[in-house]
């Protein structure tokens, strides 16, 4: 584990965990970390750790060699004293603006007053993600070590007021919502020779990745066995309704439907986009949930051999979607199928768990 400040990223300490430590990373998701120290193993002396256990102030980050797997600020720590362990515990650096309220960077007032509005314009959805997440880090005091791309120019035009109160992750986030709304991460990577780290927001057209990676994983060899977890709880979905500003009479609702005859009809109400204004919005948010009610949700869970041909680290990110061979599966027939990263997440220090997205990036199978 390194330590770093977070508000630059500069190394400041390496700390020996005395297991593996856990971690977790999704694609729209800040993800989690975290590491347990027995207090006087290795050389890690209470006294060493008590300034990087500060919370906000430090980062830590999980390497699997030189490769960062997920690295932010530290959140919470317990101490066992029978033990002697102490657990630290973190988020991903994009946590960091679920704590950030949207604002003008350059108001000089109350939050009501229209100088604290965030005004965006002739921007693409990916655009405005990049310019809400600008804005935040421009204000005094708030910068952090995250390299942004260049904002994309297009049709969106957008007025966040400050008077909502809201947050940026929730602003963010809701962008990806959209229909076609594009994924995104913050990216950990060591940089200056290893001296100092940074986050990339990487952000998808819509998706992340290479849906066309050449990787060829083997069921039995680069990857471990293959569970298979569906659900359809809630599909197929025949009518959306997602709630926006208002009440009652007043209440804007954005609307979308789908025929589904022989299966009985599921109707799904969205309650997470109140705050919204705009009917295009709305509808928006509404055909998204739409289309992605139409098939169980799925995916399949696997281990990823480090050791192997092609499954290293930098041979791949979140988002890659390799050819897994597969041979033998109770359930599965024999072929080869296209499956997306989706997550991944600790399993010892040879080998990473791995959630594969089982719906095809092209809407059917390889085999």
């Amino acid at each position: 584990m390194l330590v770093l400040r977070t508000t630059d990223g500069e190394v400041v300490s390496e700390v020996r965990a005395s297991n593996v430590p856990r971690f977790e990373r999704r694609i729209n998701e800040p993800g989690t970390w975290s590491a347990e120290v027995v207090l006087g193993y290795g050389g890690s002396a209470a006294e060493d750790l008590h300034e990087w256990v500060e919370t906000g102030r430090y980062s830590w980050a999980v390497l699997y060699g030189d490769h960062v797997v997920q690295a932010g600020p530290v959140r919470t720590w317990q101490v066992a004293d029978e033990e002697r362990k102490l657990t630290v515990s973190g988020a991903g650096m994009a946590a960091e603006f679920d704590r950030r309220i949207v604002r003008n960077p350059r108001g000089h007032t109350a939050v009501t007053h229209p100088s604290e509005d965030l005004i965006l314009r002739n921007l693409s959805v990916q655009g405005l993600m990049v310019e809400l997440v600008r804005a935040n880090l421009d204000q005094r005091g708030y910068q952090l070590p995250i390299v942004l791309p260049d904002p994309e120019p297009g049709p969106e035009s957008i007025t966040y007021h400050a008077f909502d109160l809201a947050n940026v992750w929730d602003r963010v986030r809701d962008l990806s919502q959209r229909e076609g709304g594009p994924e995104f991460e913050f990216r950990p990577r060591l940089v200056d020779g290893g001296r100092r780290l940074e986050w990339v927001l990487d952000i998808g057209h819509p998706r992340l990745g290479d849906e066309d990676a050449q990787l060829v994983w083997d069921n039995g060899a680069a990857i471990g066995p293959l569970d298979v977890d569906v659900d359809g709880s809630r599909t197929p979905v025949s009518r959306v309704w997602v709630k926006g500003t208002g009440a009652g009479r007043d209440l804007l609702t954005g609307v979308a439907t789908a025929e589904r005859p022989g299966t009985p009809p599921v109707d799904v109400v969205d309650t997470s986009h109140v705050a919204e204004r705009r009917q295009d919005v709305l509808d928006s948010y509404a055909h998204a949930v739409l289309a992605a009610g139409q098939v169980p949700s799925g995916r399949w869970e696997t281990t990823l051999r480090l050791g192997e041909p092609g499954a290293q680290l930098d041979e791949w990110s979140l988002g890659d979607a390799p050819l897994i061979s597969v041979t033998g599966h109770p359930w599965l027939p024999n072929g080869t199928y296209r499956r997306r990263i989706t997550g991944c997440s600790d399993k010892s220090l040879t080998e990473i768990s791995l959630e594969l997205d089982t719906v095809p990036p092209q809407g059917k199978e390889t085999s």
